[in-house]
């Protein structure tokens, strides 16, 4: 609860159906051609949210503030590797890989909505009071 100082604050994500948390981890990758393994940031998920790398820093671009703001472009990253949107994924229901970097050059910029809790009232939705 509360806002979130954007320099200062770490967040940990949880998918709102599954409640697994978002993680970054090393994997040994195999180089298509060479056969050569290599280190790579991967981004998966994760059901223990004490575990090492739920923590994400936000970097919010062109920022005045010290809070987050609703509707302002973020950047998210782990220990200087920020997400990257990877390759197409032909037959999937995901359209792109998601893959690490450490040039925020690179970083995908997402935008975070304000969620709002309401209840049914009969005259259609309303939103809660403050401080629920």
């Amino acid at each position: 609860g509360g806002p979130i100082k954007w320099r200062a604050d770490q967040v940990r994500f949880r998918h709102v159906n599954t409640g697994q948390y978002l993680v970054q981890t090393v994997a040994m990758v195999a180089d298509e051609e060479t056969e050569e393994e290599s280190e790579q940031m991967v981004f998966t998920t994760t059901s223990h949210p004490s575990a090492e790398g739920t923590l994400f820093s936000i970097n919010e671009l062109n920022s005045t503030t010290k809070n987050l703001t609703h509707s302002k472009a973020l950047q998210i990253g782990h220990a200087g590797v920020w997400i990257e949107r990877g390759d197409l994924v032909d037959d999937s229901v995901f359209e792109h890989k998601i893959k690490g970097t450490k040039d925020k050059v690179n970083a995908l910029s997402l935008m975070i909505h304000k969620c709002t809790i309401g209840r049914n009232t009969g005259k259609g939705e309303e939103e809660m009071p403050e401080g629920r």
